[in-house]
């Protein structure tokens, strides 16, 4: 069985597994891309639905305004959280 072991940041080159000579193999989980994943992914949920209220769906304007809200928000979103 595998131990969880938390640590606030690996190295890049890290799979994801710590095997030592004679011992268990030990999961790693990188606790600072999960909370950057987490923060990412609530203010993307924030941006865009708080777009979609504001501006409704009524007509095809305000969807491509929808579309390009959602897109925008990813796209700085992803590359202002990726390199965590």
């Amino acid at each position: 069985v595998a131990m969880f072991t938390f640590k606030w940041a690996i190295d890049r080159s890290a799979t994801g597994l710590i095997a030592y000579p004679g011992e268990e193999p030990e999961r790693v989980i990188d606790v600072k891309a999960g909370l950057a994943e987490f923060i990412a992914m609530a203010l993307f949920v924030i941006i865009g639905c708080g777009t979609a209220c504001a501006n409704g769906a009524a007509d095809a304007q305000n969807r491509l305004l929808l579309a390009f809200a959602f897109g925008i928000a990813i796209m700085v979103l992803a590359y202002s959280v990726g390199h965590h």
